[in-house]
């Protein structure tokens, strides 16, 4: 359970057995170097696959810090025989390789895109595992499910769809169905519409002309 988030603290202050020391000039310069290197290790594996006409992206390339083994992460439409280039960039790195096919919602973590919220991509910042989310989740928080509109850049649902989903399997218990007779303070009355964030419902009165919005205290199931 986070009880707070990251922040900034001096570094006498630093907990001993997290922060061994602060980076050196030498460090920050061997980390720069290692990203370039690790660059140009990226773009000699995607001249191999050009080199095989091989139908796959490559997204990201990840040593061991003791570069011992690459892993490159990559995606493709369909299953991709790549033992060949395996074997050559194991060769030519003196390393071991390995390849991990990314899904779609595994690229969108690995580019970090903007959500429509305009936040960065959950997926991209917190989430480690990718939640089943439906259709059956929107409809119960009373969305149109459009997957059209409910799809992130990804192309497959929100995951932010299943983040409240509990609170309004709850409060759906609370209210009366819809179409379903109720008794308020003005005489019997039909639900045609419930806002399960407010808890309120929409009734109509038996004159089909009449209708009014009530809180779940001022109405009792017939």
């Amino acid at each position: 359970k986070v009880l707070w988030g990251p922040k900034e603290v001096e570094e006498a202050a630093a907990n001993p057995d997290l922060v061994l020391r602060l980076p050196t000039v030498e460090d920050k310069q061997r980390s720069q170097e290692f990203d370039v290197w690790t660059n140009s290790c990226l773009v000699q594996a995607q001249e191999f696959v050009s080199q095989h006409s091989l139908v796959m992206k490559l997204w990201r390339l990840e040593p061991d810090p003791d570069r011992r083994r690459f892993t490159i992460y990559f995606s493709a439409p369909a299953r991709v025989d790549f033992r060949s280039i395996v074997r050559e960039l194991g060769s030519r790195w003196k390393t071991k390789v390995e390849f991990r096919q990314l899904g779609a919602r595994d690229e969108s973590k690995v580019l970090g895109t903007l959500g429509l919220c305009g936040q960065p991509a959950c997926c991209a910042r917190f989430l480690g595992q990718f939640p089943a989310i439906s259709l059956r989740m929107a409809r119960e928080q009373n969305l149109a499910p459009n997957p059209e509109k409910l799809s992130g850049l990804c192309g497959r649902l929100f995951c932010c769809l299943g983040y409240e989903l509990e609170h309004y399997q709850e409060a759906s218990k609370k209210l009366p169905r819809l179409k379903q007779r109720v008794s308020t303070p003005s005489g019997p009355a039909i639900v045609i519409a419930r806002n399960l964030m407010k808890e309120t419902v929409t009734v109509s009165f038996e004159d089909n002309q009449t209708t009014m919005e009530l809180p779940l205290s001022q109405i009792s199931q017939l």
